[in-house]
């Protein structure tokens, strides 16, 4: 499920220019020019340390069994994403309910149905996503 490579030199680049340069001066100046290089500069890193606790967290449990971390993962993904669609399930009828008092509103009830059903549907993916690794990252084998 997981397995991407990670950039390391952004990472040593993002410390050396942010983290020793900027912060030291306490915030002073705020707008810093260029802060879109920042921003995925920041993104990379925060995604090296995540590939770190992933690897550290996968060696554990290997070193207990090997592939149980495979199981785990499986497990979580399937125990969530069956909680999650019940739960999907039922927003969607109340969402059928709410829509309908939007045609008083002159709005296109099927347009809107469609419009919130997506944005429910995408909310529910990135909340799927978010406990799953929260879960996995705090998990520990007794």
């Amino acid at each position: 499920m997981f397995g991407k490579t990670v950039e390391l030199d952004l990472f040593d680049k993002f410390y050396n220019t942010v983290v020793q340069k900027k912060w030291k001066n306490k915030l002073t100046n705020i707008i810093v020019p260029g802060f879109e290089d920042y921003e995925k500069l920041l993104i990379k890193y925060l995604m090296r340390e995540f590939w770190i606790c992933h690897t550290v967290k996968t060696e554990s449990f290997e070193s207990y069994q090997k592939g149980i971390s495979q199981t785990i993962e499986k497990k979580l993904i399937l125990i969530y994403i069956d909680n999650a669609w019940k739960e999907h399930l039922q927003n969607m009828a109340l969402l059928r309910d709410a829509v309908g008092w939007r045609s008083y509103g002159q709005r296109n009830p099927l347009f809107e149905y469609k419009e919130d059903s997506y944005q429910l549907f995408k909310d529910q993916s990135k909340t799927i996503r978010q406990l799953i690794l929260y879960d996995y990252l705090h998990s520990e084998l007794v």
